[in-house]
């Protein structure tokens, strides 16, 4: 990351907006990817597909509620 020369890095807040966007938007395609993963493991009666897709879409699930409750 660069900055202006003689201007002092924010240490509270390292990160842009744009960033967590980045992030929002990887989340929700990984809720996506595991609906789709959790279809296929069901439908092919694969019991590791089945669980990993939970855990994928749970994890996307608690990330985006605590973004929107403001605990990133």
């Amino acid at each position: 990351m660069r900055y202006r020369e003689g201007a002092a890095p924010d240490l509270d807040n390292p990160y842009t907006e744009g960033m967590h966007g980045v992030l929002m938007v990887s989340v929700v395609l990984a809720f996506i990817i595991g609906a789709i993963l959790l279809a296929l493991g069901w439908r092919g009666k694969k019991l590791w597909m089945i669980c990993w897709s939970i855990g994928l879409m749970l994890c996307s699930v608690v990330y985006i509620v605590l973004r929107i409750y403001g605990y990133s």
